[in-house]
């Protein structure tokens, strides 16, 4: 084995890689560790080999500036920043078709003459949108899309104009006349079985210039040094109390094989109130029968905290205020408004209250943040590197993470 007399150099022995220190003219051979570090970022590594962490673990956090009320709402601010792009292509609906998801987008393949994929979207009435992607197809027709309303109409697109070009502009007259809740995907229209239909760089943005594509949810850049790996999620990561979301990547050699990990683990769920609302009947005469309580089914883990954009919480649901509970055994929550609030009168019937009710929660949007079984899911997470010698990591978001946890492959300090 030839030895390099530099003060510091890597060779591989029977096997195992080892840097060599040379100390006062005595050469000592140490082998790589992997080493844990854990804390609140910034977190310093020191002496790294210079290659990709062994194992992350990023911890979620919430922060809530005040005490919301319906007219002045609060948001829950958690760990990543929502992007641009307002689409979801993984939350769709398949009509005649099959879909294989890509890094950057997905394929169609339609099993009848007209196949077609439909991915609900929100619009704000009055705005202007611009749609953009890149598409192929193998058959004659398909790869454009259509703007889809509530009724079922196509609004603007077209089924088979490529890449958006001509038709990608959904103006403020269509939005402002039409309930659009769909953009829907076609693998073909009028065409043969097995035609596909390739959509790559979906994107849905305000304005209407197309821009620079990034992908949907929100953002997560951690930064080694000034080297930044941008990592994407469809929610945010949450927390309450003691109770995190988190993501991990590890990576593992077993029997020879490399066996790498990669989830989100979600403790945290967001309970949007729409049309899954009830009517709570026993505060029928609560309160002079000034205030009234609607109910949410949820399954919950622990009932001790929670979060709501407008409402503050309270340990009992009998209290006039503007107020949410979750109930005790963890199967449903309300919150109460005064009937004013809703536009409703002693006259009206329960199921009139729960009418108005949801009209009510339709344009106030209302959620709730509360703590669940946890659920996991295999997701695609990225490699994150570290510099030869000490690497910083850092996270760029508005709200920082508790906690981050990594394994990294360096030299024990002595």
């Amino acid at each position: 084995m030839n030895i390099n007399t530099r003060n510091m150099a890597f060779v591989n022995y029977n096997g195992q890689e080892m840097q060599f220190v040379k100390y006062n003219g005595v050469i000592v051979y140490e082998a790589w560790k992997n080493l844990i570090a854990s804390g609140v970022p910034p977190l310093t590594l020191l002496n790294c080999k210079g290659v990709d962490l062994v194992d992350y673990k990023l911890y979620g956090n919430s922060v809530q500036d005040g005490t919301p009320t319906p007219t002045t709402p609060i948001e829950v601010e958690s760990v990543g920043d929502k992007t641009k792009n307002l689409v979801n292509i993984k939350k769709g609906t398949l009509t005649n078709c099959k879909i294989e998801y890509l890094d950057n987008g997905f394929k169609l393949t339609a099993t009848s003459t007209k196949g077609y994929y439909d991915v609900p979207i929100e619009l704000i009435k009055g705005n202007v949108y611009r749609v953009s992607f890149d598409s192929t197809r193998t058959g004659t027709t398909g790869g454009g899309y259509h703007s889809i309303a509530s009724t079922g109409g196509a609004i603007t697109g077209s089924a088979s104009d490529l890449n958006a070009n001509s038709y990608g502009v959904i103006a403020s007259g269509a939005t402002e006349k039409y309930d659009i809740q769909y953009l829907r995907f076609y693998a073909n229209n009028g065409g043969s079985v097995g035609d596909s239909a390739t959509f790559t760089n979906v994107q849905l943005e305000e304005g209407s210039n197309k821009t620079s594509y990034i992908p949907y949810g929100y953002k997560i850049p951690v930064k080694s040094n000034d080297t930044v790996t941008d990592i994407f999620l469809d929610e945010p990561l949450r927390k309450i109390g003691d109770y995190t979301d988190y993501i991990q990547k590890e990576i593992k050699v077993i029997d020879g094989e490399e066996v790498i990990t990669q989830k989100v683990v979600r403790n945290i769920k967001r309970v949007y109130a729409g049309n899954n609302i009830s009517y709570r009947h026993d505060m029928l005469n609560e309160f002079n029968g000034e205030w009234v309580a609607f109910q949410i089914n949820v399954k919950m883990k622990d009932v001790s905290l929670g979060y709501s954009n407008r409402f503050k919480k309270n340990s009992y649901y009998t209290k006039a205020d503007y107020i949410f509970w979750l109930q005790t055994a963890g199967t449903y929550l309300t919150f109460n408004l005064k009937k004013t609030d809703i536009g409703a009168t002693a006259d009206n019937t329960n199921a009139e209250i729960l009418s108005l009710g949801k009209e009510y929660v339709a344009n106030n949007p209302i959620y709730f943040d509360v703590i669940v079984e946890p659920t996991e899911e295999t997701i695609e997470l990225p490699n994150i590197p570290t510099l030869k010698g000490m690497t910083v990591l850092s996270v760029d978001t508005e709200i920082q993470p508790s906690n981050i946890e990594v394994i990294y492959k360096g030299k024990e300090v002595k």
